[in-house]
């Protein structure tokens, strides 16, 4: 079954107030200024594949070290305000929502908002439901009384209207403080619920999290513990090959890849390489910064099989000279897999080769995505679409569309 989303809307997240890109490809490149939200529609993207999973709420929120900021433990939970269009501050939290959907299909949506409440009811609410048996499941009864309690405490009309529908709640995450507390409602198509203490850390979980398989690679790519759980899924099997081929874009002298313990890190493996005509082992690292990026990408790639993949800066440390191989391979590989892929760019190079290998891999659809403050409107982007044969006249007239 594919998961691919074939349009989107997004109301008030990071970024955007209201964003509605009305066709996506297989393959997307995603291009704008900085501060306009090319990686808070990666977060978006994340966030709507994980179906509102409480780790993707706080990875997210770590990767921007939104946490660092609050002055106690109790207080993180506050931070997830920062997901949420403006910032709103603790004085306005309530009944913030926000949604994360494909426009032609409402049943594949994502709402969460949060409601301030007493925290005595958080109390009730986290006290009723954790440890029943280590895992819950919500009967029509339980269902019932959650919104009896929620109708009472300030619960939007859409939240609940969407809570009254059939058991489609996916996390309920209840956070609290000394002072007050706040629920995160997360609504999802999925028959599952989650409750979440106030350090953000799951206590009780209904059925098992049906998040699509999905893996974000950030700026600086994959650290070394991410690297060596990716490698291990894939050695000896045919996606080793995959990654071999990915790194002889830059050095078609290698032979094999394999990850060794550090000397000096315990616990910490480090990728090593053969190379032709080379009896001893050189570390990938010595290849250059360019080869630990096609590393990591092909492995984020190979590992998320009907899925997606999320890229931010996909340039980063990869010569021009590189990219369209590197383009021809995402294209063949996504296809191979049943991988929706998107990346953000500033790279007119890169812009160039997702150009060429679009035209080359016409059974791939590849759609540019360009992210633009709304004229006369600040702080409301638009997206504008550039389809394969757009991307032809862009790029042979040297069109400016970053």
């Amino acid at each position: 079954m594919s998961h691919f989303i074939g349009d989107l809307e997004v109301k008030n997240f990071r970024a955007f107030k209201h964003l509605q890109i009305k066709k996506l490809g297989q393959v997307n490149l995603i291009v704008g200024k900085n501060n306009v939200g090319k990686t808070c529609l990666l977060e978006a993207l994340m966030l709507y594949a994980s179906r509102g999973s409480t780790k993707a709420i706080t990875d997210i929120l770590t990767a921007r070290d939104e946490f660092a900021i609050e002055d106690s433990q109790e207080s993180k939970a506050f931070a997830v305000r920062h997901l949420f269009h403006g910032r709103p501050d603790l004085t306005s939290l309530n009944n913030k929502s926000l949604k994360i959907k494909s426009i032609s299909d409402e049943k594949r949506n994502l709402f969460i908002e949060l409601t301030v409440v007493d925290k005595s009811l958080a109390d009730r609410l986290s006290n009723e439901y954790q440890y029943r048996g280590g895992r819950i499941s919500l009967d029509d009864t339980d269902l019932s009384k959650l919104i009896s309690e929620l109708t009472n405490n300030g619960l939007s009309p859409e939240a609940l209207g969407l809570l009254s529908e059939a058991p489609r709640i996916h996390n309920t995450v209840i956070t609290g403080s000394s002072i007050r507390s706040i629920i995160i409602m997360v609504i999802s198509d999925d028959q599952s619920v989650g409750i979440i203490d106030y350090k953000l850390n799951e206590i009780a979980y209904g059925r098992p999290n049906q998040e699509i398989p999905h893996i974000f690679v950030g700026t600086m790519g994959l650290d070394a513990f991410q690297t060596a759980q990716l490698w291990d899924t894939v050695y000896l099997t045919p996606q080793e090959d995959d990654v071999v081929e990915a790194l002889r874009i830059i050095e078609p002298a290698i032979k094999s890849v394999g990850l060794v313990e550090s000397n000096t890190q315990k616990g910490v493996r480090i990728p090593r390489v053969r190379l032709s005509g080379r009896d001893t082992p050189i570390l990938l690292s010595s290849l250059g910064e360019g080869m630990n990026r096609i590393f990591g990408l092909t492995l984020a790639l190979v590992n998320v099989k009907d899925g997606f993949l999320f890229v931010d800066e996909i340039g980063n440390g990869i010569h021009y000279s590189a990219q369209p191989k590197l383009w021809n391979f995402l294209f063949q590989v996504a296809e191979q897999l049943n991988v929706q892929l998107f990346a953000t760019t500033h790279s007119w190079d890169v812009i160039e080769a997702f150009q060429e290998s679009a035209q080359a891999h016409r059974q791939v659809e590849g759609v540019l995505i360009s992210l633009r403050n709304k004229f006369n409107s600040p702080g409301e982007v638009v997206g504008t679409i550039f389809t394969e044969q757009d991307l032809e006249i862009v790029t042979r007239d040297q069109i400016e569309i970053r």
